[in-house]
Formats: C-alpha cells, structure tokens, sequence
C-alpha cells in the first residue's frame, strides 16, 4: 500500500460521557428503551442518611422500568418498592425529575404523571408511575441522564441511550 507524505488531518475527541454506577439500558426495540435498572437505599439511623446498597438489601427499591421515545414526546415507567414499615413518596414533579441530554434541559409535565402529583407507596408494597415529557428527544442527543433529585432517597441518576 503506498504511503503519502502529507499528515494525516487531526482528529477531534468527542468527550465521552460518564457512565454511572447503574449502567445504561442498553436494550432499544422500535423506540422504547428497556431499562430495568434498579436503584436500592437503605435508611441509616446512626448517620441519617440514605445509603446505596444492593437490591436484595434495599428498604426502598426504584427501579427505571423503560423509557419510550415515540409519539412525540418521552414517556418514562418506574416501579417503586417499599420495603420500610412506613409509606414512601415519589414526586412527579419537575422539582424532583430532572431530564437532560448535553445540551438540553427536558421539563415532565405534572398533568400528565401517572399518578398526579406524588406517588405514595405503603410499607410492603410494590407501585408503577410514569411521567411524560411533551416533546421529543433532541434530534442528535445521544443520551439521557434521568435524576431523582430528592425523593423517594436523595438524588441518584440513570443514563439511557436514545434510539437513532
């Protein structure tokens, strides 16, 4: 093969976003992510504070169920288990969901959480909720990162890919 003189033309590096500890749902079908990425906490008297643990181990359990990423908008589906001897809330507020990609802020629309407003999750019991943002993914974002900002346990985030 015969070589050129000339240098090769520099190459730029994109940044490579950060991977967090909970992984990213790789699994993308006709324009759903499937997540299923669990998030475990268990409250810890001593310190006062939520501390991250395994979900065999968690009192509260959240996991990202899916993400849908059609009709226009991004739907997200999350189950919440409570384990606790006392109830458990979710916000599905934007004060407490925050979505982005690199360069774009997405807002969920309360009206449209399922349930409004909060989810509440008694001792034992094991509850689903989505929230919906009514507008479509950023045309060139490749990812998402999805953050509880406080509740059900503090703040912890996902980051899903985006069908391309």
């Amino acid at each position: 093969m015969p070589r050129s003189n000339q240098a090769a033309p520099p190459q730029t590096l994109q940044p490579i976003p950060t991977i967090p500890q909970f992984g990213i749902g790789e699994n993308i079908r006709n324009g759903i992510a499937d997540v299923r990425q669990q998030v475990g906490r268990r409250w810890d008297q001593q310190t006062k504070r939520w501390l991250l643990t395994d979900a065999e181990n968690a009192e509260v359990l959240v996991t990202l169920e899916s993400v849908d990423f059609n009709n226009g908008q991004i739907r997200l589906a999350w189950t919440v288990e409570n384990r606790r001897r006392v109830p458990v809330r979710m916000a599905l507020v934007p004060e407490n969901i925050a979505i982005s990609d690199t360069q774009m802020q997405y807002r969920i629309d309360p009206q449209r959480s399922e349930p409004r407003g909060t989810l509440t999750v008694a001792p034992g019991e094991k509850r689903s909720a989505t929230v919906v943002v009514p507008q479509p993914v950023r045309a060139n974002a490749l990812t998402l990162q999805i953050t509880l900002l406080r509740e059900p346990f503090g703040e912890t985030s996902w980051i899903v890919n985006v069908p391309q």
